[in-house]
């Protein structure tokens, strides 16, 4: 577990040394990337059945509310009507952001384009447990390669 802190830096541990990274073989990390970017548009598109579901959702809590303030009287639940139908509508662009941003993202890794925004979706996309962690990780570790760094270059 050292070994992946600190790499050859850390000495020997019992005599233990950690073994060599594989090395991409010629054409790999091109075909590589072009599959991250695939999979990021398609953890894109994942929000589409969240953007249903939420749309789904703030109708039925309208027409919840609705019938609480027919009954009870509408001046205490207007209030919590409205802090909901905020809430739902800012979780709701920021679905669509995210629907939008993973598969611009995806463009620019099967483009070869906008390394910077890459590796700064990489690192976000790491907060997503448990299949966003697993694709950043791997774009990352792809990213920091220097065929990958040397195919962001070209364009």
């Amino acid at each position: 577990m050292i070994f992946l802190i600190f790499g050859d830096f850390y000495p020997n541990f019992f005599g233990m040394k950690p073994p060599p990274l594989p090395h991409a073989r010629d054409g790999d990390s091109e075909e590589t990337l072009r599959r991250i970017g695939g999979f990021y548009i398609l953890f894109g598109l994942l929000a589409v059945p969240g953007i249903l579901i939420l749309s789904a959702q703030h109708h039925l809590f309208d027409q919840f509310f609705a019938s609480i303030g027919s009954l009870y009287g509408a001046s205490e639940y207007l209030q919590f009507k409205r802090i909901f139908e905020i809430l739902s509508w800012a979780i709701l662009i920021m679905t669509i952001i995210h629907l939008i941003a993973f598969i611009w993202i995806g463009c620019c890794f099967r483009k070869h384009d906008n390394y910077f925004a890459c590796v700064a979706a990489a690192l976000l996309c790491c907060l997503s447990v448990p299949l966003g962690t697993i694709l950043g990780i791997l774009s990352l570790i792809n990213l920091n390669s220097p065929e990958s760094k040397e195919l962001f270059e070209k364009g």
